[in-house]
């Protein structure tokens, strides 16, 4: 067994350099709503070709949709290649490769507003999106209890200090 005794030729378990930062993939590999979509359709047919073909007496029967059963199968391997395709399974596949799983610290390749329409494992990212997810479908509302003109904001700030209000506030024009 041999001991190292150059530390600087040392290698990162990933292959490059411990300092250097990893390499970015092009844009159209990085999991998202494209790659989603891609990933659904593909496994749409192949989930619909796998259904006629068990379906149809083992004659193989491309694109029929004369059989309900190649249509569920092609669902599900559509919502199986949705998932796939944003990303889903990555630190999954990552670990049974023996790789380290990348964690959002370390992905530079998502920045800004893009890794709130990610799959995360970040509790933060997630929280937001549940957020954002509730408000858009109405489950959170703000309800407007007052209306005052522009031209009394002076009154409605006093009613806010004097606790006359209960709820939002709203000055229109």
């Amino acid at each position: 067994m041999a001991i190292e005794i150059q530390p600087e030729s040392a290698q990162h378990p990933g292959g490059h350099e411990p300092g250097a930062a990893p390499k970015a993939r092009p844009w159209w590999m990085r999991p998202g709503f494209h790659t989603a979509l891609v990933g659904a359709v593909v496994g749409y047919l192949i989930g619909h070709w796998l259904g006629s073909f068990l379906a149809g007496g083992y004659q193989a029967v491309p694109l029929n949709d004369n059989d309900d059963f190649s249509i569920v199968i092609g669902y599900a391997f559509g919502i199986l290649g949705w998932l796939i395709g944003l990303g889903v399974f990555n630190d999954l596949y990552r670990q049974m490769l023996g790789r380290p799983v990348r964690h959002a610290e370390e992905d530079h390749t998502v920045g800004g507003l893009a890794k709130y329409f990610r799959y995360s494992l970040d509790h933060k990212v997630v929280g937001l999106q549940y957020l954002f997810a509730m408000v858009a479908s109405g489950k959170i509302r703000i309800d407007v209890t007052a209306e005052y003109a522009l031209r009394d904001a002076a009154r409605a700030h006093a009613d806010l200090e004097l606790r006359k209000t209960v709820g939002a506030v709203v000055l229109v024009a």
